[in-house]
C-alpha cells in the first residue's frame, strides 16, 4: 500500500476553471499525482494527456533539478517519466492520476501546469520533495520479496 501525502493546492486558476492537486501516492517506485480540473462551463473540460483538433486539454510539468517531464510530451523518453492514469468525473470536474517514475530524490519538486482554452496562465508551484520520499518509504509491501 503506498504512502499518500495530503496536499489540497490550487495549481492554476483563471475566471471559468480550477487545476488543483489533491494528494500524492508515494510508492518506493514513484509517484501518483491526483489532478483535479474544474470548469463553470463543461465545454471547457478535457481530460490531461487528450489534446484535440479543436481543444487543448491542461499541460502539467514536474520538474527536480534540471529534469523536466510534461503531459504534452509523455511519449518522449526521459530520465523521468510522466504517464496517465486512471481518471473519473462529471459535466465539470476531472480527476486523473499522473503518475512519475522513477521515485525522484528528496529536493524541491516543480508543478507547472497551464491551460490555454482555459485561460489558466503558466504558474509553478514548488513543493517538499522530501515530504514525497518519506512517504514512499513507508509504504507497505503487500507481497514479500
Amino acid at each position: 500500500m503506498p504512502g499518500f501525502v495530503h496536499a489540497r493546492v490550487v495549481l492554476g486558476a483563471s475566471p471559468t476553471a480550477r487545476l488543483g492537486l489533491r494528494g500524492v501516492w508515494c510508492w518506493p517506485t514513484g509517484l501518483g499525482f491526483d489532478v483535479v480540473s474544474a470548469v463553470r462551463s463543461s465545454e471547457l473540460l478535457v481530460p490531461l494527456f487528450k489534446h484535440g483538433r479543436d481543444k487543448h486539454g491542461p499541460t502539467l510539468e514536474v520538474a527536480v533539478g534540471d529534469v523536466v517531464v510534461s503531459t504534452a510530451r509523455w511519449r518522449e523518453p526521459a530520465d523521468m517519466s510522466l504517464f496517465p492514469g486512471g481518471g473519473r468525473g462529471g459535466l465539470d470536474y476531472f480527476e486523473q492520476l499522473v503518475n512519475l517514475w522513477p521515485l525522484p530524490p528528496p529536493e524541491p519538486l516543480r508543478i507547472t501546469v497551464d491551460w490555454v482554452d482555459a485561460e489558466i496562465e503558466r504558474t509553478t508551484t514548488t513543493l517538499d520533495g522530501r515530504l514525497f520520499t518519506e512517504a514512499a518509504a513507508s509504504a507497505t509491501p503487500l507481497w514479500e520479496p
